[in-house]
């Protein structure tokens, strides 16, 4: 967390209006009296990252590759789909879904390694990343009261992606699929003033040897009643995965926007 310096100070100014104590549900605001809680988002994240996949054999490392510059992956936008549930009074359960779908073809900038084939410069290659990405948290509540509250989260994001790169002069293909949990702890909060709402949120963890992610979102809500908001913000998430000597790194930053409805 300390590699994030910049993260409790974007989230401080959500808890500085608050009064002392901790009240009951009673006392938060009506648009937190639910029992499930559903999210819809549009994202038009930018998208950046590295890859290195050596040979299936001998442990060597292949070339490492810009997704954008050497594989020409393109911007692509997507959506992000979540669940709340609130099992008592300070504690959630949290659970969401992204599907992550990059295409990428153009000629080879230069030579390089993907598994056990080379790529020749100026050969056609055609790349496709996709899969999802799978959230789930539990959130604990240590402060609520008439203004918002403020909690806490452990969970984990699971890495479900297949990499497929074909050289299409050669019609030499390659493949690589996995699914990497991830975990993360961190901090969310919402303030209220009347029908607007703000909301951040970081989480993040480095674990050596499996990887790390980190996430930043910050939002805005419009309350059109106390069970239906429409949203917008901005996220930024940054995954690494480590399988020695292989490496993938998805970095997604953008605007997006969506709804809100508590039941």
């Amino acid at each position: 967390m300390a590699r994030f310096p910049l993260v409790p100070a974007l989230v401080l100014p959500l808890v500085a209006g608050f009064p002392a104590g901790v009240a009951a549900q009673d006392d938060t605001p009506p648009q937190e009296h639910y029992g499930l809680r559903v999210e819809y988002r549009e994202y038009r994240p930018t998208a950046t990252g590295d890859l290195q996949m050596g040979p299936t054999v001998g442990g060597e490392e292949g070339t490492l590759l810009d997704i954008v510059e050497d594989l020409g992956i393109q911007d692509d936008r997507t959506f992000d789909a979540r669940a709340i549930f609130k099992i008592k009074t300070k504690h959630k359960l949290k659970g969401g879904y992204m599907p992550i779908d990059y295409a990428g073809d153009q000629d080879a900038p230069r030579n390089f390694t993907f598994k056990d084939t080379t790529y020749f410069r100026d050969d056609r290659v055609a790349t496709t990343i996709k899969g999802a990405m799978w959230s789930g948290d539990y959130s604990y509540e240590f402060y609520q009261g008439p203004h918002g509250f403020v909690g806490a989260l452990l969970g984990a994001r699971i890495m479900d992606v297949d990499i497929v790169v074909v050289d299409v002069d050669s019609a030499e293909r390659e493949t690589d699929s996995g699914v990497s949990p991830l975990p993360v702890i961190g901090i969310e909060g919402r303030a209220y003033a009347g029908k607007l709402s703000l909301e951040a949120e970081f989480a993040g963890l480095s674990v050596g040897s499996i990887g790390r992610y980190y996430e930043f979102e910050g939002s805005a809500r419009f309350h059109l009643s106390d069970r239906l908001a429409v949203q917008g913000g901005y996220r930024l998430l940054s995954s690494e995965v480590k399988e020695e000597p292989d490496l993938f790194k998805l970095r997604m930053s953008g605007w997006q926007f969506g709804l809100e409805l508590s039941l």
